[in-house]
């Protein structure tokens, strides 16, 4: 599944979104998205599965990735007990076009991003230190510190402009139906209803979906509501029969079902692993 996932920040004045990440098994997977903002992750410790346009990396403690606006991505646990803390950052291209107008075309190459590893992490960590302490005037200083950042990316990691030319006309149509899904997870859905939302006959819409987002409508459906579900068992008191129901799953089966195929563990046993890490 690949979300078209909206980035905006809670704060006016610092318009790029800021985690100081600490996660640890089922947290660690994120439904598979997208987004038009420039995502940039560094793992400081620990690791990290990647899914990145249907190829699959392992990060490690050290190592630093630039996804570009559009490309399909997912972070997952390698292993059910795995921990990692990290630093992203999500720069919407709103941001980016307003001094670096030919966003939507540019790519960084993953190879240039790795020649300019230090300086890239040297700001990325100042930004990140900055966020931490929030002193006077750190919005300021953050926004200085992210446009030295897109600078160096623009400079010297961008790809050559003749390989740059990428094709979004099926993103955005698909987009429509990854929003359809943020809507109505709760409700059932049908290859029919999605089809029609992106403009495609249903043949046509299962290929290019399963060809694009590198996995079934169906699966991806399931895998987004899974993903709702565990900020319900982390956060509120609900019965795991609740949580199914209100997370569009048709029984509390077919729930600890999909739970326990994507996760190793079932849902109460998550719930049990969260409330004892909090005590």
């Amino acid at each position: 599944m690949a979300i078209h996932e909206f980035v905006r920040s809670d704060n006016p004045l610092l318009p790029i979104k800021i985690w100081n990440q600490q996660l640890s098994g089922p947290e660690l997977t994120s439904p598979v998205h997208w987004h038009r903002s420039l995502e940039i992750l560094f793992v400081t410790s620990g690791r990290v599965g990647l899914i990145l346009e249907g190829k699959q990396y392992i990060l490690k403690a050290g190592e630093l990735v630039i996804i570009n606006s559009g490309e399909i991505h997912q972070i997952f646990a390698v292993e059910p007990e795995d921990q990692m803390k990290g630093v992203t950052l999500l720069i919407p291209s709103e941001f980016i076009q307003t001094w670096f107008r030919e966003q939507d075309k540019g790519l960084f190459a993953p190879e240039l991003v790795q020649k300019n590893k230090t300086i890239l992490l040297g700001q990325i960590k100042k930004i990140s230190h900055l966020y931490e302490q929030k002193a006077d005037y750190y919005e300021v200083e953050i926004v200085s510190q992210v446009l030295q950042l897109l600078t160096q990316l623009y400079k010297h990691t961008r790809v050559p402009a003749e390989i740059e030319n990428r094709l979004f006309e099926i993103k955005e149509r698909l987009s429509a139906v990854l929003d359809l899904i943020e809507r109505s997870y709760q409700n059932p859905l049908t290859l029919e209803e999605a089809a029609s939302a992106a403009g495609y006959s249903v043949s046509y819409f299962s290929k290019i979906f399963t060809a694009t987002m590198k996995i079934s409508f169906y699966q991806y459906l399931i895998d987004f509501r899974l993903s709702k579900s565990i900020r319900e068992l982390q956060t509120t008191d609900k019965t795991i029969t609740d949580i199914a129901i209100d997370n569009g799953f048709t029984s509390i089966h077919s729930y600890i079902q999909s739970f326990k195929r994507s996760y190793q563990l079932t849902p109460k046993e998550y719930q049990l692993r969260i409330r004892n890490r909090h005590k």
